[in-house]
């Protein structure tokens, strides 16, 4: 009787452990829908000044996407580029920082200021998946975020290939079921 009861929950354990396997596979790289705001980037000095400001202060951008080999200029009050490439090994997986810069091949320089824009607003990626939001920006004003990819777009092109985030299976869960995009 006991060996019946324990075999019964041995199968209903591996079943919910199947289960929850294939639901975290299909939903931890899924696609998201958001809007693509009609901002466009500036070439007026003001408007790229107040979005160095934010970058390098209040934003953090500099924070992450200053390349380690920078990071002690950037302690020091440099301004260096903000090209990418900073590993995080975090219990998740990987986290690796995209490249900010406007080189068209690695950085932003492929990107729609709609694609930007999105991804600042809304956590959604180019290809629609959500960003992992470390920092979320959806409140800035429209201005902040002209001001802000104003500023990367004003930029010289660093060229500095960043891999994709290698998240294990725990890194995998979390996006299939905590990490989502803040709504339109």
């Amino acid at each position: 009787m006991i060996r019946k009861v324990l075999l019964g929950l041995g199968a209903a354990v591996v079943l919910v452990l199947a289960v929850l396997a294939i639901t975290i596979s299909v939903r931890w790289d899924r696609r998201f829908q958001a809007p693509y705001p009609k901002l466009a980037a500036s070439r007026d000095s003001v408007v790229i000044a107040r979005g160095r400001y934010l970058a390098y202060g209040p934003a953090h951008c500099s924070d992450c996407h200053t390349a380690a080999a920078d990071y002690a200029s950037l302690l020091t009050g440099s301004s260096p580029s903000l090209s990418g490439g900073v590993e995080f090994p975090i219990p998740l997986g990987t986290i690796r920082v995209p490249n900010l810069t406007p080189d068209s091949a690695t950085g932003i320089g492929r990107r729609s200021d709609g694609d930007i824009t999105r991804i600042l607003r809304y956590g959604v990626r180019a290809d629609g998946r959500a960003a992992i939001p470390f920092m979320e920006f959806h409140e800035l004003s429209d201005a902040d975020i002209v001001a802000v990819f104003s500023f990367l777009r004003s930029q010289p092109p660093v060229r500095n290939p960043v891999p994709d985030h290698d998240l294990n299976l725990m890194g995998k869960a979390v996006m299939a079921f905590a990490i989502k995009p803040v709504g339109p």
